[in-house]
């Protein structure tokens, strides 16, 4: 029983729109780059311990197969505030700056949670390899959530820069309203080399060969997602009858979300490989050159989960960025036998597959699947399986598949969760039983939602910009 996975920038879009304020600043880059300031030699350095690779590869051998998230990184917890550590200076532009230097010596990457964390409206953050070889997207006021937390996407690097620059006016705010508590310290998935990307079995197929074709709207709708900065999983954007791009995400329940951590979800989306590799080669096995670019920062809000049926519903704090062209996967509830239909996944945090089904078969609130091109494998878990009608019919529990056998997997049926997921993925009431999967970039959406405040309208997706910045 098993199958587990998973999320570089800070998004604030909400469908069409970037919701800024009289703050919007230049997107200028790090400051550390412009050669003004103190060498980073300089900068006040906080360190952490690496991992240690031969207990974690230990113990993950008995963790990889059971059921849960498939962990990538361990934390590091930390209490770092900008008034007990970092450097200040002054900015040839009157701003103030604060930097933080991190040592993670041995990572293969690393990701930072703030579990307070509200920037000043004057406030511009960037986070770094030391480096500057990988930079996450600027962090602005705009993106702070009413939870005041912030949880970043990965930095391949061991050494990470945390700069931000603010009026000096705010400096005291800033320093009020800003503590790091969690270094995290990965050690497998997600790194800058190919021992530590991730692989999956050599049988599993990308989406962009053929086997995906008829599969092109409901594939974007698949991500990668990461929480509380060591756990991994997939997960899909589900559409509801009111058919408005409300963010819902589906997964499994074992995954691990909660109320406790559900701002800490970031979700990569288009994590895939460029071009089909041939199933069964080693090629195939290995990493791919799929990038990190797509991301969902914010977190989320955790909505209902099933254990019986293994299933978690969230709603992101934030809707992908435009750019990406996320879709929303269409379902059936029905308790009647799917039609052989595919599973789209990220195993082992590698790039998106997608396998078709050879057979399905129902036990209580489960689905009993065989597979015919490609299987699952740890960090699948929460993905989503397809009839053939392109609608999802539950989220992958466990099971036994892999390259090697033609076992079976387990997903828990979504007829079986409808009871939770009811309300909202039909807030229209109308008892819907299949709904077809939204395209919102085909031209047949309405636009999306565009969200001022704590306002959200359902407006085309021209009337939905940033007009103050």
């Amino acid at each position: 029983m098993r199958k587990h996975t998973t999320t570089k920038t800070i998004v604030t879009s909400m469908i069409g729109s970037v919701i800024c304020t009289s703050a919007c600043l230049a997107a200028s880059g790090p400051a550390s780059f412009d050669d003004n300031q103190v060498p980073l030699e300089a900068v006040d350095v906080i360190s952490v311990p690496g991992p240690d690779y031969e207990r974690l590869q230990a113990e993950d051998q008995t963790r990889d197969s059971q059921i849960g998230p498939r962990r990538f990184a361990v934390q590091r917890p930390v209490n770092v505030t900008p008034s007990n550590h970092g450097t200040w200076e002054h900015m040839p532009n009157g701003r103030m700056l604060w930097r933080l230097s991190i040592d993670a010596t041995g990572s293969k990457h690393v990701n930072l949670g703030f579990e307070d964390w509200k920037l000043p409206l004057s406030g511009e953050a960037w986070i770094s390899s030391a480096d500057g070889d990988w930079v996450l997207n600027r962090i602005t006021a705009a993106d702070n959530i009413s939870e005041n937390q912030l949880w970043t996407a990965l930095v391949p690097s061991d050494q990470v820069i945390v700069e931000v620059s603010m009026h000096a006016d705010d400096r005291e705010e800033f320093i009020d309203n800003t503590t790091l508590t969690h270094i995290n310290v990965g050690y497998r998935g997600f790194g800058a080399d190919d021992d530590s990307r991730g692989t999956s079995e050599s049988c599993n197929v990308d989406v962009i060969c053929p086997l995906g074709d008829d599969w092109r709207d409901e594939i974007p709708s698949v991500g990668l997602y990461i929480h509380s900065g060591s756990s991994a999983c997939t997960g899909v954007m589900v559409n509801n009858t009111f058919e408005d791009e409300t963010p819902y995400f589906l997964t499994a329940d074992h995954c691990g979300l909660s109320a406790a951590n559900d701002q800490s979800v970031v979700v990569y989306w288009n994590f895939e490989n460029s071009f089909c590799r041939t199933p069964g080669s080693n090629e195939s096995g290995g990493s791919g050159n799929g990038d990190y670019n797509d991301v969902t920062t914010g977190g989320s809000v955790f909505l209902v989960n099933g254990s019986s049926s293994d299933y978690c519903l969230i709603r992101l704090n934030n809707s992908p960025n435009p750019n990406y062209k996320v879709t929303f996967s269409g379902w059936n509830r029905s308790s009647g036998l799917p039609s052989n239909g595919v599973g789209i996944h990220h195993p082992n945090s590698a790039e998106k597959r997608i396998s078709s089904v050879d057979f399905v078969g129902s036990q209580g609130p489960y689905w009993i699947v065989n597979w015919g091109e490609g299987r699952t494998y740890f960090g699948s878990s929460g993905s989503p399986l397809y009839d053939s009608n392109y609608r999802i019919v539950g989220q992958l529990y466990g099971g036994s598949s892999f390259c090697t056998n033609d076992e079976n997997d387990i997903y828990g049926k979504l007829s079986s969760s409808w009871s939770g997921l009811r309300d909202y993925l039909d807030p229209a009431g109308n008892n819907t039983v299949t709904l077809n999967t939204l395209n919102p970039y085909d031209g047949s959406a309405n636009g999306g939602v565009c969200c001022v405040g704590l306002t959200c309208f359902i407006v085309p997706e021209e009337n939905c910009g940033c007009s103050s910045c």
